[in-house]
């Protein structure tokens, strides 16, 4: 009997072992997935508006541009920290104006220095459209852009980085997307790393200039 006791206790170890580690690599995959589909639902958003900006980046007055915000910070005054918050926002040119698309950007403001850093400052803007927070087992790790060989991120594991946020806004017929940050305009492509909450599996969502996303 002590026997059979001993070896029902080590299976039903490994079963629920292995039933945690399936659940947080299903949440992982999941929350991948939903930052993707947030991405997809700005570009059909940009795609079906009105004033869907057209392929040469200029934005002619009153049209909606829709992007996705990640940041390091969700309020830079109680320092509270961005890793499980991501912010849906739209832009509207309502002064009469064509702009181009590298002025826009989450918050007030059409310049790299006219605009808040945070996940806040955003979501007291205008522009503001829905914040999705992330809870249970998993959580955002990290954001990077990249141009050409050069990577630029921000890492929730050390709270620090090169950038402070990263906005994507997305436009014209093909629905491109335009990548953005606290320190440069027009990346090639954003990655977005998901892990689950003990660290042991990860997810990435790209979002590339041409509007293409994946999950890898």
């Amino acid at each position: 009997m002590l026997v059979a006791m001993a070896v029902l206790t080590i299976v039903s170890v490994i079963v629920i072992a292995g039933y945690t580690k399936m659940n947080n690599q299903l949440a992982t995959s999941n929350l991948a997935y939903d930052i993707a589909l947030v991405f997809r639902q700005a570009q059909v958003y940009s795609s079906s508006s009105k004033g869907s900006a057209e392929l040469h980046k200029t934005v002619s007055s009153g049209k909606d541009i829709y992007g996705v915000r990640f940041a390091s910070l969700y309020d830079n005054f109680n320092n509270i920290s961005g890793e499980n918050k991501f912010i849906l926002f739209s832009e509207n040119d309502n002064d009469g104006q064509d702009r181009y698309i590298d002025q826009y950007r989450c918050g007030t403001g059409n310049y790299l220095n006219e605009v808040p850093t945070d996940l806040k400052g955003c979501e007291d803007s205008a522009e503001y459209d829905s914040t999705y927070s992330i809870s249970g087992r998993s959580k955002i790790k990290s954001f990077c852009v990249y141009k050409g060989v050069n990577e630029f991120c921000y890492n929730f594991d050390t709270l620090s980085g090169d950038i402070l946020y990263a906005d994507v806004s997305f436009y014209g017929p093909f629905v491109s997307s335009y990548i953005k940050t606290d320190i440069a305009n027009d990346y090639d492509y954003l990655k977005v790393t998901v892990v689950s909450a003990y660290g042991d599996y990860e997810r990435k969502v790209l979002i590339y200039k041409t509007g293409q996303i994946d999950v890898k």
